[in-house]
């Protein structure tokens, strides 16, 4: 197993799975969610978004590392914020559920709410989580940014998707971006 690789002003590739690939994105209250932590994450842990798609039962992240966190501690941030404020909607009518006791943030209530009206009969959905780890790359050059993010352009290709929805990328590079040299040959 190798090491991470922690260069601020870099820029990342990261992957990260549902637990047991279960399709949770297939709900687009939990994409919103999903998009709300990233969001918040964004200014606490100082990172820029270059690109993202939400699929099904995983997420592709391009971002760059601007502050002082490295890229373990902004998937930290993203996966453990977004577990809680999923089960947190998951567990509206569980009455002896830890998540009750809660004081749910203004969006998450909302999204709360929609979720109960979608699902006031019940759901079928288990517990949300996420798989132990993530996977990430140090994107070394300009031309492996430019592959990089249009592999995330090309997910619903890739996945037999109905549609792209959830697919951000953004419409700059930022200049202040910090490549390392030449991504390493495929053996």
């Amino acid at each position: 197993m190798s090491k991470r690789i922690h260069v601020k002003g870099a820029a990342y590739h990261a992957t990260t799975v549902c637990q047991n690939r279960y399709p949770f994105f297939q709900e687009d209250i939990f994409c919103n969610v999903l998009l709300d932590v990233i969001a918040n994450s964004m200014k606490i842990k100082q990172f820029k978004l270059l690109a993202s798609k939400i699929n099904p039962d995983h997420i592709h992240l391009a971002l760059q590392r601007v502050g002082r966190y490295s890229i373990s501690e902004i998937m930290h941030n993203i996966k453990r914020i977004s577990s809680v404020h999923i089960n947190l909607i998951l567990c509206f009518d569980l009455a002896d559920s830890q998540y009750r006791e809660f004081e749910l943030p203004d969006n998450v209530n909302f999204y709360r709410q929609c979720f109960q009206r979608k699902y006031s009969r019940g759901h079928e959905f288990p517990p949300f989580d996420w798989q132990d780890g993530f996977d990430d790359q140090l994107i070394r050059s300009e031309n492996q940014l430019q592959n990089t993010i249009g592999y995330i352009e090309k997910q619903a290709l890739h996945h037999d998707l109905e549609n792209n929805h959830f697919l951000f990328v953004s419409d700059t590079i930022p200049s202040d971006l910090v490549f390392i040299g030449e991504e390493p040959s495929a053996p």
